[in-house]
């Protein structure tokens, strides 16, 4: 088992060296983290200068996230002395493999027998969407590294752990808001341990203002700012929860990351249906259930519904890397029962990892060039906006780091999403003053551009770049260029 979890653990890495930074694309969202992390690391400021004059005190303040990952980025780019996206990318992925080891210290902490701790770290790192997440400059990685250790925590009972465990707990949080979805798991598998009481519960809130009261010290200067920044992004979540997805397109959004996502959707639907013929088959037995077997079902159980509900909340394709961990928990649990069912089931899902990375290299890699197609769009978009130094991206893959390397000269601001609750006001010199804008789908540009470009086509360029693209990818080689004339 120690070798099937080397194999899967060099295979984790050694996907990244032949696929990155063409796959996975590099997205808008890694250029947004990227810029403060940046003028962090050269000026000490936490400015977000791609979004300079779209969005009010990006030029001098980041409140629309909290720090803690960009913060991690900084510090990164400093170490290095580099700009580099893909050292960024590189950064991710060692967190990821670093949570399938946290992952795996929960799994002892579950009392998974020495075997079952090899297959559950093979599942993690075996993960196409786990290291597909992992593999981007987002900060999924580091906020699961810290809700992961903040659960490690909460099963251990040295005098300190459960101020560590809201300690990490807020880290967790301050590195992506997602993280907040963990203390409910936490809560309960304390309470599971009957450890749930109001001192517990004065530590755990006092580790969690620990980290979070830095970051208050550092918004409530400019807490207008953040009330707009912040608020904004609270404002569009809103949105995106109550009128724009319907129930089978949430569905979709959490399953389509993974490869194959009918067989994933398959797999999910009877590894709860084991789930629920599990807790009917505890209902009937007449002698008490042995806690710590109980503890060891019923946790990863509450910890998949908890991050399921979220899912369901959110609507975010990125936040479906939260539910690895728990599914895995269930599987290798299943496992452990030492039940035909539960072991064909196990090596069905290591079989089904092992096709999607190998299917996606093939497909991307071998049958397809993606690296020399890609670099064939950035240059396609290169010629058509050559000699405009003013640039609007809302382009995936997202040129920035190749325009940036290539035309230092030019000042590239990437978009702002349609449905920010924000006035068009302050945007709207910045909106007119660009001399291209780069889209890859029409359905997503601002409304307030939208209009500007088609009530003005006479003084534009138009250009539309579509490469062809494996069948079935998730991903196209599509631009919609608006240039200047």
């Amino acid at each position: 088992m120690l070798l099937l979890f080397l194999f899967h653990f060099l295979l984790y890495f050694s996907l990244f060296i032949l696929s990155s930074p063409f796959y996975p694309l590099i997205w808008p969202d890694e250029v947004l983290f990227y810029s403060p992390a940046s003028s962090f690391a050269s000026s000490g400021v936490l400015a977000t200068t791609v979004l300079d004059g779209l969005i009010e005190g990006m030029e001098h303040h980041t409140l629309w996230m909290p720090p803690v990952y960009m913060l991690f980025n900084s510090l990164i780019l400093s170490l290095s002395n580099q700009e580099s996206i893909n050292l960024l990318r590189f950064a991710s992925l060692f967190l990821g493999g670093f949570n399938a080891l946290i992952i795996m210290f929960i799994g002892k902490k579950m009392n998974f027998s020495k075997n079952s701790i090899w297959f559950l770290g093979s599942l993690v790192l075996g993960d196409f969407l786990f290291w597909k997440i992992s593999s981007t400059a987002r900060m999924e990685s580091i906020c699961l590294m810290f809700a992961l250790l903040s659960i490690l925590f909460s099963f251990m009972k040295f005098r300190y752990s459960i101020l560590i465990t809201g300690m990490f707990a807020g880290l967790s949080f301050l590195s992506h808001p997602f993280g907040i979805v963990h203390s409910p798991i936490i809560a309960f598998n304390l309470w599971t341990q009957k450890r749930f009481d109001f001192k517990t519960l004065l530590f755990l809130g006092l580790g969690f203002l620990l980290p979070s009261s830095l970051w208050l010290a550092y918004i409530l200067p400019e807490w207008n700012l953040f009330l707009l920044q912040f608020g904004a992004q609270l404002g569009r979540k809103k949105d995106l929860l109550f009128s724009v997805f319907t129930l089978v397109t949430k569905i979709k959004i959490i399953f389509s990351g993974f490869r194959f996502p009918y067989f994933k959707l398959l797999s999910f639907l009877f590894l709860l249906g084991m789930a629920i013929w599990e807790i009917k088959s505890i209902r009937k037995q007449t002698e008490r259930l042995d806690s710590i077997k109980f503890n060891t079902f019923i946790f990863p159980l509450s910890y998949l519904l908890i991050v399921l509900l979220f899912l369901f909340l959110s609507s975010e394709s990125w936040y479906v890397y939260y539910l690895v961990p728990p599914i895995s928990f269930l599987i290798v649990y299943f496992y452990e029962k030492n039940s035909r069912i539960g072991k064909g089931f196990l090596f069905l899902i290591l079989i089904y990892h092992l096709l999607g990375s190998v299917s996606f290299y093939y497909q991307n890699f071998i049958q397809y060039d993606l690296k020399k197609n890609t670099e064939l769009f950035y240059q396609k978009i290169s010629t058509a906006i050559r000699g405009k130094n003013r640039i609007y991206l809302q382009s995936l893959p997202d040129p920035y780091f190749y325009l940036k390397e290539n035309y230092p000269e030019k000042r590239i601001l990437e978009f702002i999403p349609g449905e920010l609750p924000l006035p068009v006001e302050y945007a709207e010199e910045t909106f007119l003053s660009q001399d291209a804008y780069i889209f890859y789908n029409q359905d997503l540009i601002h409304p307030y551009l939208k209009k500007y470009l088609l009530e003005n086509e006479n003084l534009f360029e138009k250009t539309i770049i579509d490469l062809p693209v494996p069948k079935g990818a998730d991903y196209k080689l599509f631009a919609l260029i608006y240039s200047k004339i």
